[in-house]
């Protein structure tokens, strides 16, 4: 029998290319504030430099300090230098470089002092290129340059503190207690979102018809957090679906974790007098449900250069029917405003608990084909089949920066 865990209205946390919103419950939000991708050039080079139509290639060999400041020295012609120069100044500042150099030989770029200016842009695949000057014998030569050999490292920024929203438990017809974890920060406060219908956690500023607990205070890294469902202050009724967040402050940014949902049980009716009987039942095959989700320490500055070393990556806790081994995922193309993300061919899903994968997706809003076969069970002492999907996303190089949002399904059978 085909199972379908009916997730599709819910939102992932969103997670940016290049920025984030920041802000305090209860503030007025701030301005986003931009976190830059930044690149380390120390390394050799060969630089094609362009002048009247011609190729001169120039050795460069360059020496970033932890300021972004240069050193270094080159000469032309590449492999067997005549002409060499030192780098007298010099910076690299989030994508973009320069530096200034003095000409050492031959004597005729020596008196008088010959003296190079080069600026220009690190592409995403770590490759340079830019516009030249020099004053050679008192005149002036410009032109183009690119490197020919040699790559920039890039810098990732480190990532933003997470949180982990785990699965409500001890759900009654009245009332429920929300779950979550914090990162790998001491945070300085932590709180729960709850809604009667999904809602966005890209901006910490509470939405309408959003309601959250009291900032429930300090909390230190990776340890879990409880309040019940009525703290929050929404109207608990029976047989009613919620949707709830946690939530983590790090040095005064607070962190989202993912948007996920319960049901509260029926109201229960007055008792018969027939009298029961009771029994245990061990085991069982489990029912289809996502536990928790947790998103990878890149996640928060993903880059766009069409790896999925440099993407979004997420490990969905999946409690699966043993019984249904068969396993599939669905995403929507991710979207930032009018910006699209495609799922085609971007994304793939994989678990060490499948004899198969991965298994990358090829249209959205369709279920993976072919299914992960799962085999193995993480906690063979719980209903079910206890196991990890891994999710990786890859950024096309022409993706544009924002926050991007994706909704999901998960199927067995």
């Amino acid at each position: 029998m085909k199972k379908t865990l009916t997730l599709i209205k819910k939102s992932l946390a969103a997670f940016t290319l290049f920025a984030f919103a920041v802000g305090s419950f209860g503030a007025t939000p701030q301005v986003a504030r931009a976190i830059t991708l930044n690149w380390d050039t120390t390394g050799s080079y060969v630089l094609d430099m362009i002048y009247n139509g011609d190729s001169y290639l120039h050795d460069m060999s360059l020496v970033q300090d932890d300021q972004g400041g240069l050193a270094g020295n080159g000469g032309s012609p590449a492999g067997a230098n005549m002409y060499t120069w030192v780098i007298n100044s010099g910076s690299v500042s989030e994508n973009s470089i320069n530096f200034t150099a003095n000409y050492t030989a031959t004597p005729d770029a020596v008196e008088p002092q010959t003296v190079l200016t080069l600026t220009g842009t690190i592409a995403p695949d770590g490759t340079m290129s830019g516009t030249w000057s020099d004053n050679y014998q008192a005149g002036s030569r410009e032109g183009t340059w690119s490197t020919t050999s040699g790559e920039a490292v890039a810098i990732i920024p480190a990532s933003p503190a997470t949180v982990t929203t785990n699965s409500a438990t001890a759900i009654t017809d009245a009332d429920a207690t929300l779950n979550g974890t914090n990162g790998d920060a001491d945070a300085s406060g932590h709180s729960f979102w709850a809604s009667l219908d999904t809602f966005s956690t890209e901006s910490p500023t509470i939405p309408g018809g959003v309601f959250s607990t009291p900032d429930l205070g300090v909390i230190a890294a990776d340890t879990a957090f409880s309040a019940s469902l009525s703290s929050t202050g929404i109207t608990v009724t029976p047989n009613t679906t919620y949707y709830f967040a946690a939530w983590s402050n790090v040095d005064g940014t607070w962190y989202p974790g993912a948007v996920l949902n319960f049901t509260t049980s029926q109201s229960g009716g007055s008792e018969g007098t027939e009298g029961t009987i009771e029994g245990t039942v061990s085991g069982g095959p489990g029912v289809l449900h996502v536990d928790s989700i947790t998103s990878a320490e890149t996640n928060a500055n993903g880059i766009a250069d069409g790896t999925y070393e440099h993407g979004w990556s997420y490990t969905f806790h999946i409690t699966a029917p043993s019984n249904e081994p068969n396993l599939a995922m669905k995403f929507a193309d991710w979207t930032s405003g009018a910006n699209t993300l495609p799922v085609a061919n971007n994304m793939k899903i994989s678990s060490a608990q499948a004899n198969n994968g991965p298994v990358t997706l090829t249209v959205a809003d369709t279920y993976s084909s072919p299914a992960l076969v799962i085999t193995g069970d993480l906690d063979l002492n719980v209903a079910g089949r206890q196991i990890d999907v891994v999710v990786q996303t890859k950024i096309p190089l022409d993706t544009v920066n924002g926050s991007y949002t994706t909704s999901y399904g998960v199927q067995t059978n």
